[in-house]
């Protein structure tokens, strides 16, 4: 990440990795023109979206910028600043993968291909701010607020969402009615979705001292729930590539997809582990989670949950790999490996590396409580298959002399799902460990999983996790 300025100054923010790109922009750019922020990486990105001591006159993204993806990334610009625009970077011969009306449905201002002068970047998103001092005007309306808007409690507040005024200052058509809260209480309205703030109107507002506009929560919502439907539906898609849905896909393991790839696992594979985990999307909307406390802090923890789709991307195609039976393999296999560390995350975040050889006695016991506290949070769900929750709590069980726990659970007991749930876990994990080692099929990483892991598992289980990574490298080894 580059901080070009210091906070509270607005800025560009640009969301992507093209180092000869940025160079161009920061010798095209004059000294007059507003400063811009980098960010490499999808997480990055979410993290100054998220900041409120940031503020930005626009947000650019490479729809390519990964961990976690672009779709992502735009989600995260909906949810936290709702005002401001978002233009797509495209580099040369790429496309978007999204049609016209997701593009608009995903209120995406416009899509540029790239190189393009850092002033081309800057009319796009803040004309206003070329020509009028934003800056100076609201500091000398916060000496003398305006009456304008009230400090009354309504009824209504909860309805409405207050935006900074300074983020319509980009001059683009507002996708939003926009309100301002006037002292009795009531919410006014300003402007007309579709319609765009004149220059002068909201110069007036701006040194009249209104701070804050608001716009209709359920809206937003609306809004919301469409990046989700369109990162769920993905899958289905027959005009995109199996790259273009591998890395949207719940916004989230395109790690894992790219590893997989370089396993050599086929087209058919990734379709069906993107497909799967598509599904478990779905299920998990119809269980209302974001309306469940520990179920929607796990949905936001960025690590928990790409961990959480990493594992069901895995356990996906080793479950289509053992041919295992049952009726709905999303909604058991599927739900129990995106929430198995759902109790962990409960815990303080010095374990949540699960690293026992960093912890004490005391931190060691209370780690192996999570399981357990997993399949007691996921119990109180209603929709959820008990199948599910026993997977859960058993996915630290494992053969013989390693055990694993909770204590009073012997192998012999149990069950397939939760086997199954536990090896994909292990196999997300070594994943990450040899990401930066492993560049094709890989000897010294299967000879890692056989010495460490499947030591703890059935042959079964082993047998069909052979067969589904490494069955080119199990007939050299």
């Amino acid at each position: 990440m580059t901080n070009e300025d210091a906070p509270p100054q607005r800025r560009l923010l640009i969301v992507d990795d093209d180092a000869e790109f940025l160079d161009f922009l920061k010798a095209s750019r004059e000294e007059s023109e507003p400063q811009k922020i980098v960010a490499h990486s999808g997480a990055e990105a979410q993290r100054l979206l998220a900041d409120p001591q940031y503020q930005f006159y626009g947000i650019f993204i490479n729809p390519r910028v990964s961990r976690p993806s672009g779709l992502s990334v735009i989600r995260s610009a909906l949810h936290h600043r709702p005002a401001s625009p978002v233009v797509l970077l495209l580099d040369k011969g790429q496309e978007s993968g999204l049609g016209e009306q997701e593009l608009r449905n995903l209120r995406v201002k416009e899509i540029i291909r790239k190189p393009l002068p850092y002033r081309e970047l800057v009319r796009l998103v803040a004309p206003i701010a070329l020509s009028f001092d934003a800056e100076a005007a609201l500091a000398k309306a916060r000496l003398n607020p305006s009456a304008e808007l009230g400090s009354d409690k309504s009824a209504n507040d909860d309805l409405f969402l207050p935006i900074r005024a300074e983020d319509f200052l980009s001059g683009s058509k507002s996708f939003f009615d926009v309100f301002v809260r006037i002292n009795s209480g009531r919410y006014v309205k300003l402007l007309q979705a579709g319609d765009g703030f004149e220059p002068q109107r909201l110069e007036n507002y701006l040194r009249k001292g209104v701070t804050y506009f608001y716009i209709q929560k359920a809206l937003q919502e609306e809004y919301l729930k469409y990046c989700d439907h369109l990162a769920s539906n993905l899958a289905k898609r027959t005009d995109l590539s199996v790259e273009i849905k591998a890395a949207q896909v719940l916004n989230a393991g395109e790690e894992t997809v790219g590893f997989l790839k370089r396993q050599g696992l086929s087209d058919a594979n990734i379709h069906y582990a993107t497909k799967f985990v598509s599904n478990v999307r779905l299920i998990v909307n119809d269980l209302k989670a974001e309306k469940e406390t520990f179920l929607k802090g796990f949905l936001s923890n960025l690590a928990a949950y790409e961990h959480g789709v990493s594992t069901s991307m895995i356990a996906g195609i080793l479950c289509n790999s053992l041919e295992i039976q049952m009726e709905r393999p999303a909604a058991i296999v599927g739900v129990a490996a995106l929430f198995h560390d759902i109790g962990l995350y409960q815990l303080p975040q010095e374990l949540w590396d699960e690293d026992e050889s960093k912890m004490t006695k005391e931190q060691i016991a209370l780690y192996r409580t999570h399981p357990e506290l997993g399949g007691e949070i996921l119990s109180q769900m209603k929709g959820v298959h008990r199948s599910t929750i026993q997977a859960v709590v058993q996915h630290h069980v494992r053969s013989g002399r390693r055990g694993g726990f909770p204590e009073g659970i012997h192998s012999a007991h149990r069950s397939k799902v939760g086997e199954l749930v536990g090896i994909s876990d292990e196999f997300s994990k070594y994943i990450v460990k040899f990401q930066s080692k492993v560049t094709g099929s890989s000897p010294e990483l299967l000879a890692a999983l056989e010495r460490e892991v499947f030591p703890g598992f059935s042959r079964q289980i082993i047998y069909g996790f052979r067969s589904a990574f490494f069955s080119s490298t199990s007939k050299a080894h």
